[in-house]
């Protein structure tokens, strides 16, 4: 049965459970009913032994008084062929049959067999052989709990009544003709059997066509489950109609896979927003290396630019990679995040600078006002404001411009981008800092956008407990600002250590120019 299918299985269980059932009910039936014949066959049989009886006692009695036996066994015929025995001999009500024996001195005589009486087969069995018959089946003596026994092709019901009078013992078998009622009996089981048949047959075939609409539902999820590909989420289980369990389960695994169908996509999107968050890192080594195959070392001051520029990304985008991973899995606030005094205009600055080398398709314009420190992590503030960059020039035509401002407002600091684009309708500028939340998809498809550059933004300003604003008008552009928190004005250096900075500046590139001079040479 553990090769079956759960359909045929439930089928199996459904036919073994109803042929157990019926058959202990019916073996308890049919035990009932021939109890209950034996019970009647019992009771029928006490009042016939108490008129046997009775009749002997009154035999014994007479006999007693007149010290004569008498007794007429002979039946009288009347009305032709009808034969009317001496009670209690008569077939009575329950239709008996008798056979009586009188012996003496080891001699026995029958004076009475209605056996050879009736119209049957055991009418032509001689006296003696019914005598026979009948010692031999050992009855006990006065027991109205007799033996079914087999005399020719009847059955019949034997009990046996045994009395000493005078010198004679009477030995009196009733018999009575069960052969029927076994026929009934016999034709009872074979009903059973034949109904047990027939009901195991209609059992298989009714839990089959209710295994099979029960487990419709699992049918579906497998069918749903194999129809289920990491290229196509989108199938749904159809909901049964009943409130039941296998509603519940349907509900919870579709929900299951509304969660599968997500994080798959979560991952698809993860992979090209890593590319979209590390081309700009990648952009500006680049640039500042062709900067250097350009120019060699002819010009050190460029070189020790380009080369400070280049480690100071690399860091950036290794620090950035290890960032975006948890920030792609909505883990931000486990992020190991480096705190420090960060002068704003200083930072906001070294961005404009880097953006002009590495995008050549817009106009940058950068407008600072009083300087002021914000504390955060430099890294994650610096992502964030190139993402809102970036953004700028992916949505907006080439050789337009872009603003980047950074001033102070409020008591609180805004670093703000602003470009002249197709702008952002009202009810999707809700709605674009959520994870992979796109306006336009058909647009964003060709521009490489992934919806998340806007979530890491959010998520890196929530980190440091900022909050960002936007504005935009429809054909005129958008302007996003990130709002910090001041940390403190920051302090001016001295004109001892600017000099002092500056003369070591001069010593790395006089060493850098003298080292060039030696590999031209």
């Amino acid at each position: 049965m553990k090769n079956l299918k759960l359909e045929d299985r439930i089928s199996a269980n459904y036919a073994l459970l109803f042929l157990v059932l019926i058959l202990v009910s019916n073996i308890i039936l049919v035990y009932s009913l021939k109890r209950q014949s034996t019970k009647v066959l019992v009771q029928s049989a006490d009042n016939k032994m108490e008129e046997i009886n009775s009749f002997l006692d009154k035999v014994g009695i007479f006999s007693d008084k007149t010290n004569v036996l008498t007794l007429d066994f002979n039946p009288e015929i009347v009305e032709g062929k009808k034969i009317i025995h001496v009670k209690p001999f008569n077939p009575g009500e329950d239709n008996y049959l008798y056979v009586l024996e009188i012996e003496q001195k080891n001699e026995s005589i029958i004076p009475i067999n209605t056996i050879g009486d009736t119209d049957t087969d055991e009418a032509a069995i001689t006296n003696e052989k019914m005598l026979a018959l009948l010692k031999d089946a050992n009855l006990k003596n006065n027991v109205s709990n007799g033996k079914i026994m087999n005399i020719e092709k009847n059955k019949y019901f034997v009990f046996k009544v045994s009395r000493q009078i005078k010198n004679y013992k009477f030995n009196i078998y009733t018999l009575k003709n069960v052969t029927q009622e076994n026929k009934i009996y016999k034709r009872l089981e074979y009903l059973v059997i034949l109904f047990t048949i027939i009901g195991v047959v209609i059992t298989v075939i009714v839990s089959k066509l209710l295994s099979r609409r029960i487990l419709r539902p699992i049918n579906n999820v497998i069918k749903t489950a194999k129809s289920i590909s990491t290229d196509d989420l989108s199938k749904r289980i159809e909901i049964p109609k009943g409130e039941d369990e296998l509603q519940n389960l349907t509900l919870i695994i579709n929900e299951m896979l509304d969660r599968l169908e997500t994080s798959f996509e979560n991952q698809k999107k993860f992979v090209s927003d890593a590319s979209h968050e590390l081309r700009t890192p990648l952009a500006i080594i680049k640039g500042y290396a062709e900067i250097i195959r350009k120019r060699g070392t002819t010009d050190i001051d460029i070189f020790v630019e380009s080369i400070d520029s280049i480690i100071s990304e690399t860091d950036n985008m290794r620090n950035l990679i290890q960032k975006l991973l948890f920030l792609a899995k909505g883990d931000i606030t486990k992020i190991n995040t480096k705190f420090i005094d960060i002068d704003a205009n200083e930072m906001v600055h070294q961005i404009h600078s880097d953006t002009i080398v590495s995008t050549k398709t817009h106009t940058f314009h950068l407008e600072m006002g009083e300087d002021y420190k914000i504390k955060g992590d430099e890294t994650l503030l610096q992502q964030a404001i190139r993402a809102l960059i970036e953004n700028a020039t992916k949505y907006s035509e080439p050789n337009t411009n872009v603003y980047i401002k950074s001033f102070v407002k409020d008591g609180f600091g805004r670093i703000s981008i602003r470009d002249e684009g197709v702008g952002i309708s009202e009810e999707d500028a809700k709605r674009i800092f959520e994870r992979f939340y796109r306006v336009d998809l058909s647009r964003t498809k060709a521009t490489g956008g992934t919806g998340l550059g806007l979530a890491i933004v959010k998520r890196i300003v929530e980190l440091h407990n900022g909050k960002i604003e936007v504005n935009s008008k429809m054909n005129e552009g958008t302007e996003i600002s990130i709002i910090l928190p001041i940390s403190a004005k920051p302090i001016v250096i001295n004109q001892k250590e600017k000099e002092k900075e500056k003369t070591e500046k001069k010593k790395i590139i006089r060493k850098m120019k003298n080292l060039g001079r030696k590999n031209n040479g």
